[in-house]
């Protein structure tokens, strides 16, 4: 969800109309949403406290809660990467063996598509990103608490392990906050095609 369109006094609100114009650019690649079809599942969203609603005409403006600016890509702090990866057609796959596993065992993510997750990610960038992209965004959210919380607990630090831990944001941001301490980032190399560029970091 990206921020757009029109104004009110209090924030960006977008005509349901315009909610649907970007896609008109791709209009041979991308099926264009039905209007009322789309306004159904936005009054679901708004019934359920996804967005706000404002209708000072026949087609109402839409904002957002603090449900949705959890989803505004912009933001420093935000969520949109997880809800991807949830929903991205990789990870719904599994859930269709749920109920053979319960049967006869093993994991769904194997049984369908004959590996664990981690394999697939050395073997696929574009998952191997979903993946790690999905879980440094709610890292980042629990680290800002934790940084502020535990400073007194960094300071009598001089190196620190993160063992598994991905592409790195969680030692980053720990070394970018004291500079005292010597981040070591432990991972299987797939998990960090691209080195962060931290003097006191190492992969």
């Amino acid at each position: 969800m990206r921020r757009g369109a029109r104004r009110s006094r209090h924030h960006t609100l977008p005509w349901l109309t315009d909610l649907v114009a970007p896609n008109r650019r791709f209009h041979r690649r991308v099926l264009i949403p039905d209007i009322p079809s789309l306004a159904c599942i936005m009054r679901l969203l708004v019934r359920r406290g996804i967005f706000a609603a404002h209708q000072p005409s026949r087609d109402p403006l839409h904002g957002p809660t603090n449900s949705s600016r959890w989803l505004v890509e912009e933001s420093e702090t935000n969520l949109a990467p997880l809800v991807i990866m949830q929903n991205h057609p990789d990870l719904l796959a599994p859930c269709h063996y749920i109920g053979q596993c319960i049967r006869d065992g093993g994991m769904p993510f194997k049984k369908a598509y004959g590996m664990e997750v981690f394999e697939m990610a050395s073997k696929n960038p574009q998952f191997n990103k979903l993946f790690n992209d999905a879980m440094a965004c709610t890292n980042r959210i629990i680290l800002l608490a934790i940084v502020a919380a535990y400073q007194d607990g960094f300071r009598s630090i001089g190196s620190f392990m993160d063992v598994g831990g991905g592409i790195g944001k969680v030692i980053a941001e720990i070394v970018n906050a004291n500079p005292n301490i010597r981040g070591i980032n432990f991972d299987l190399a797939m998990s960090w095609p691209l080195p962060l560029h931290i003097p006191a970091l190492s992969t």
